[in-house]
């Protein structure tokens, strides 16, 4: 973990730690080039400098907190052998003095690695955890975010507004300031955040719920659901939901008076008039739901969890197990498209044509933990489905007879969330590209 060092390429190492807090585990080493003896290391303990080719380190503390001891990186100036970049769990660090005095350069993102221009050193680069590249034309006075064609976002949530063809929201998730909730007013052509009141739980949102009847979008997370206008009403928690971890989400009736929530705790019912939680329980599963899906139609309510899939035709008072032809494994996602429910789970999709009283796996789709399915609202036919695993796109052209794997080329980041829009674009969030629009193929719009 500690350093090591050759002097006959690589024949015998030497342990070269001497200094050192033990069991330091050290990220880089920089050797000055115009003193070889002198050596610089980062360690998740801080920096170290040796003035004897490594017998010796010696802690470098002044301008550096006690809090910043995992330095991930450190860099040369290029021009000037005595400046020297320190990133840090905290932030970017320099020091122009050889190390022995530091001054903070960023706010407190997390920097991974360095570059200073070759013929400039007011140009520089770092790169983030969680904000992607940041650049300084000033040296280091001032960042700017650089991510022009370059994203970095792993979606958590999709969702379109249902009155306006244009406005999308996404969630994205992040242990910092860079996640939360987005939106866009254009299409997705550009995002903004809209975070205020989140707190907490700005980085782990699961489900975007927007109104047909309002402009309010309810979010569920880990600390309940909030509701708010983006850009125009703060997020506010509905506090009867505040120690529940809401994974799923739907309007109870057409009037939208009400939601059913999938939460850690099971099924519960809330009122958005008085804003009181009722808790519906299902006697022979007492445990987490994952999924939730409400057919106004028929008034049925269809749960997943991890046994499968319950179905309650009373507002839930009372419930069925519909397990028949189900693997037995967790239920991911509930949809429906006409008469045909789809159950994604962590074993395949399956789909019934009876309102799960059997179910069936769907041909074209091997065993796969499926965590999305999407109805085309301008065309029931047409469903695309996503997994955890390989991240593929999936579609059918028939409501699920038959489904085929949509060839993505080189694209390489995996499909974690799918979202229609009210005119039928399918939005596709991922683990590192951001989100992408796919106009679904025209010989599939009705249905052929």
């Amino acid at each position: 973990r500690l350093g090591w060092k050759t002097t006959n390429l690589g024949k015998k190492w030497n342990a070269i730690h001497e200094g050192m807090i033990f069991d330091s585990d050290m990220f880089s080493v920089l050797v000055n080039p115009d003193d070889p003896q002198v050596l610089f290391a980062s360690a998740c303990t801080g920096v170290y400098r040796s003035d004897n080719g490594g017998l010796k380190w010696t802690k470098l503390k002044n301008g550096l907190p006690t809090e910043a001891r995992r330095t991930r990186t450190l860099h040369l100036d290029p021009s000037d052998s005595n400046t020297i970049y320190a990133g840090t769990t905290m932030g970017l660090f320099v020091s122009h003095n050889g190390g022995t005095s530091w001054q903070k350069l960023t706010l407190d993102v997390v920097i991974n690695s360095v570059a200073v221009h070759p013929e400039n050193s007011q140009i520089i680069l770092v790169g983030t955890d969680d904000a992607g590249i940041l650049k300084s034309s000033d040296g280091g006075s001032t960042f700017q975010a650089a991510n022009q064609g370059f994203v970095h976002r792993q979606v958590a949530a999709l969702n379109s507004d249902p009155n306006r063809e244009d406005l999308y929201y996404s969630s994205v998730n992040s242990d910092g300031e860079y996640g939360g909730f987005f939106y866009s007013r254009d299409g997705g052509r550009s995002w903004s955040t809209y975070n205020e009141g989140l707190e907490e739980s700005v980085g782990s949102i699961g489900d975007i719920l927007p109104s047909k009847r309002s402009r309010k979008v309810y979010l569920a997370t880990p600390r309940g659901v909030h509701f708010g206008t983006p850009s125009q009403q703060p997020w506010r928690t509905i506090e009867a939901t505040a120690q529940l971890m809401v994974h799923d989400m739907t309007f109870a009736d057409t009037r939208e008076s009400a939601l059913f929530l999938a939460t850690s705790e099971g099924v519960f019912h809330l009122d958005l008039t008085t804003e009181t939680a009722t808790h519906l329980i299902i006697p022979d599963y007492p445990d987490e739901v994952h999924a939730i899906f409400y057919d106004p139609l028929n008034n049925q309510i269809f749960v997943g969890t991890d046994q499968g899939v319950f179905r309650s035709s009373d507002g839930g008072r009372a419930w069925q197990k519909k397990l028949s032809g189900l693997p037995g494994s967790p239920v991911n996602v509930l949809r429906k498209s006409g008469t045909r429910l789809f159950s994604g789970t962590r074993k395949g999709l399956f789909a019934s044509d009876n309102d799960g009283n059997q179910w069936s796996r769907s041909k074209g789709i091997h065993p796969i933990d499926i965590v999305d399915i999407q109805v085309n609202p301008q065309a029931e036919n047409q469903i695309f489905a996503t997994d955890s695993v390989e991240g593929q796109l999936f579609y059918t052209a028939n409501g699920g007879d038959t489904w085929e794997v949509i060839p993505l080329g080189t694209y390489s980041s995996r499909i974690a969330a799918l979202s229609f829009s009210s005119s039928g674009r399918l939005l596709v969030g991922t683990n590192s590209d951001g989100i992408y629009g796919i106009v679904p193929p025209t010989e599939f719009a009705n249905g052929r």
